[in-house]
């Protein structure tokens, strides 16, 4: 009895030692993978985000549209010095609203890149559940053709 009570004062303290680098190590994974299960989003949000975007593109486009228009107007009022800076002013508000557009489309860009990750891990669960079904059918016809068939046959 007096040796085991040695031994458990002995190893009490590796383990203690272990069992909070194992809380540390669960406590780190929980940190770090918590945000990414956060960020999960459904397919259909995606899609949504992904249509929302179009529709400010489209409109995006339209004001880049009218933009124009108003600078093909003023090429008349060019030689008044009025005319110049208000064609100034445009080509700002339409070089902004160029910018809008690249950065929306950027934008949309990346949610279906979201999505087709999505659906990569989803592909690739599968095609690891698919290679775990192969293996097990392999390793029983394996062991099936192993046994004897007399041996089989009593058995049965």
């Amino acid at each position: 009895m007096k040796q085991y009570l040695a031994c458990k004062k002995q190893s009490s303290p590796i383990f203690g030692i272990l069992s909070i680098g194992f809380l540390v190590f669960l406590a780190s994974v929980i940190f770090f993978a918590a945000p990414i299960f956060s960020r999960a989003q459904t397919a259909a949000d995606i899609k949504n985000k992904i249509q929302q975007k179009d529709s400010d593109i489209a409109a995006l486009e339209k004001e880049i549209a009218a933009y124009q228009v108003e600078l093909s107007n003023l090429e008349k009022q060019k030689s008044s010095l009025s005319g110049s800076i208000k064609e100034l002013d445009i080509t700002r508000k339409k070089l902004n609203t160029d910018i809008a557009v690249t950065q929306t489309k950027i934008d949309r860009t990346n949610l279906k890149i979201q999505s087709l990750s999505s659906d990569i891990g989803s592909k690739e669960s599968s095609i690891l559940n698919d290679i775990e079904s192969i293996s097990l059918g392999i390793r029983m016809t394996n062991e099936f053709e192993q046994d004897n068939i007399l041996g089989t046959i009593l058995s049965e």
